[in-house]
């Protein structure tokens, strides 16, 4: 169940990160032209801090809001 979580956490993260590190130069800085670079480097980190704090706070989350769905159910 942590794995899920740690899933979760990744993808939101990631994508948060990913979207913060392309658009915020850009708006910071309209002149510049390299502002969808830094979400090169901000998606991993995105990620990967994403899937250490899901995995981390996997405990704290399936006590309170219990554990993730699965609406596969075959």
């Amino acid at each position: 169940m942590y794995l899920r979580w740690g899933g979760i956490g990744a993808v939101l993260c990631g994508v948060a990160s990913c979207s913060a590190g392309c658009y915020l130069p850009m708006w910071m800085t309209p002149a510049s032209n390299q502002g969808p670079l830094l979400a090169l480097y901000t998606l991993p980190l995105g990620v990967l801090g994403g899937a250490l704090l899901g995995v981390r706070c996997a405990p704290w989350l399936e006590k309170h809001l219990g554990p993730p769905r699965d609406d596969a159910r075959g």
